[in-house]
């Protein structure tokens, strides 16, 4: 199958690894899962990304991010068979770090960190400080994860680390074109169980620690550019929201916001003088069981897989899930709700950004 100049990726998000009483319903689901992605391959040619934005654990330990890595090693022994090999993207999600005792310095840094700047500093600067250490210990098995990540066979896509744990950023040129990954930790202020929608922290200065200076500059060197958190950006505070929205993705900067927490699939699209320039991926959870107000459990199992083609100017979205059977057990198919005009692919035009800053003079007009 022809792969010149288009860029693939697979998004999957909360796994949720050692969630109680359901890792026996898992490998069903992940056999399913495979068994499509091997379809997919089949038809639609290779994937160049895997994106895995968050909730890998339930509860942060050590054995539940062995599990995930037996876990990835399964996807990868199918690209394998391919001979395919993806790069890997990851970020923390809620559920992927150890929850601070609740007199914990580092709650109340959180909750000042836009009322001292003394604080705020502390925290993002000071590695000897008292915060600082308490963040590091909660995400250590997540980091430790990572460690693991980076001896295994499966190659991470992401060279660079940022201000906070989970924070990282790397390019990748395939068939032709570059493209920017940066993954940013928006768990680092979610460090309570309850309901933190509209109330997180996040600080501006994340995205241009994880490059390693001028975001612009970064951007601009790249023909595309994915962003990868684990929450939806409805879930910061206001002013986090504001500084987000200004001073880390404004419209232009990232061409695709991916992301998961929510459990369900959706996509939106914003757009500046009638043309589109962002979009947003949320995912669905790869393994979610929930119990509704009657006590009810429901399960949702899902992911996507997106491919960019330059030369035809049009970016495919394939969005997937699990749903029972007649006869009995689970399989993947088409999400209907995803495709209302039907077929099993949504496409969208797509213009690639000309390369800056860069020797690399290239381009692909779409």
């Amino acid at each position: 199958m022809d792969t010149v100049s288009t860029f693939s990726w697979l998004h999957i998000s909360d796994l949720h690894a050692g969630m109680k009483d359901a890792s026996h319903l898992w490998p069903q689901i992940r056999t399913q899962i495979l068994k499509d992605l091997r379809r997919h391959l089949v038809e639609h040619g290779a994937i160049d990304l895997v994106v895995f934005s968050g909730d890998l654990t339930q509860m942060a330990k050590d054995e539940e991010f062995a599990a995930v890595l037996s876990d990835l090693r399964e996807f990868w022994a199918v690209f394998s068979e391919y001979e395919i090999c993806p790069k890997l993207v990851v970020v923390p999600g809620n559920h992927d770090l150890t929850r601070p005792a609740a007199d914990c310095s580092l709650l109340m840094a959180v909750e000042n960190f836009r009322k001292r700047s003394s604080v705020r500093d502390s925290l993002i600067k000071d590695d000897g400080s008292e915060y600082r250490k308490e963040l590091n210990a909660a995400f250590s098995n997540y980091e430790d994860f990572i460690i693991d990540l980076e001896n295994s066979e499966i190659p991470l896509a992401t060279t660079s680390r940022g201000i906070f744990p989970g924070d990282c950023a790397g390019v990748m040129e395939v068939n032709g074109l570059r493209v920017g990954i940066v993954g940013l930790s928006s768990a680092w202020s979610h460090l309570e169980q309850g309901d933190f929608k509209g109330k997180l922290e996040f600080s501006d200065l994340q995205v241009s620690a994880a490059v390693g200076g001028d975001i612009e500059k970064w951007s601009y060197a790249n023909n595309f550019n994915l962003l990868v958190t684990h929450h939806p950006k409805d879930w910061l505070n206001q002013d986090a929201l504001k500084d987000f929205k200004n001073e880390v993705s404004p419209l232009g900067r990232f061409d695709a916001h991916l992301f998961g927490h929510m459990h369900e699939l959706s996509t939106r699209s914003y757009g500046f003088g009638g043309q589109q320039v962002t979009r947003e991926y949320q995912a669905a959870s790869l393994f979610g069981s929930e119990r509704d107000s009657n006590g009810t459990i429901t399960r949702r199992h899902g992911f996507s897989i997106a491919k960019i083609d330059a030369e035809r100017g049009y970016l495919s979205v394939w969005p997937r899930k699990a749903d029972l059977i007649s006869a009995g057990g689970w399989r993947v198919n088409i999400d209907f709700v995803e495709l209302p005009d039907g077929g099993d692919v949504a496409e969208s035009p797509i213009k690639l950004r000309e390369l800056a800053f860069s020797s690399k003079k290239k381009t692909f007009r779409v």
